[in-house]
């Protein structure tokens, strides 16, 4: 269940969800009044984090549907999440994380990113040289897929992140 408003946010919710045997959706949304913070609350065997960005200037009237989830996170953000996953992983099976910042490759890119800060495989060398990204490193393939994104944002100067 993923709420979209802080009032939500309360143990007593929690307990409900949980007697339902449904899951929590941890939210990242931006810092907005009444819109839920941060959270790391389990509710079920598996957890579950979505990360639609902070993209405060465009969340509640955008000029397009996805400008709301135009934003890139910042190393310091993701490791915010990267504390919380760890800390998410220590009490569930498994904690799924799904990144909806869409806008331009960002969630691929964010995404990433997390994966390589939680010290999991990115991918295998093997299945990059398949693909556009045939750099040596995982390292150095979300890198050069965030330069991408970059430049694609600067062709595009309207929007930022």
């Amino acid at each position: 269940v993923e709420f979209r408003h802080d009032s939500w946010m309360q143990e007593e919710v929690y307990e409900h969800v949980r007697s339902l045997g449904l899951g929590f959706v941890n939210v990242d949304l931006p810092g907005l009044r009444s819109l839920p913070r941060p959270s790391s609350v389990v509710t079920s065997p598996d957890a579950y984090v979505r990360l639609h960005g902070r993209n405060a200037a465009q969340w509640h009237n955008p000029s397009s549907a996805g400008e709301r989830y135009d934003y890139r996170y910042s190393d310091e953000e993701l490791d915010a999440w990267v504390m919380r996953v760890k800390e998410l992983r220590e009490v569930t099976q498994t904690v799924y994380v799904f990144t909806n910042n869409c806008h331009k490759g960002s969630s691929f890119v964010d995404a990433l990113r997390l994966k390589q800060r939680l010290g999991l495989p990115v991918r295998s060398g093997l299945e990059a040289d398949a693909t556009l990204f045939s750099t040596q490193t995982p390292e150095d393939r979300v890198h050069a897929l965030s330069q991408r994104v970059a430049a694609s944002r600067t062709r595009d100067p309207g929007r930022g992140g």
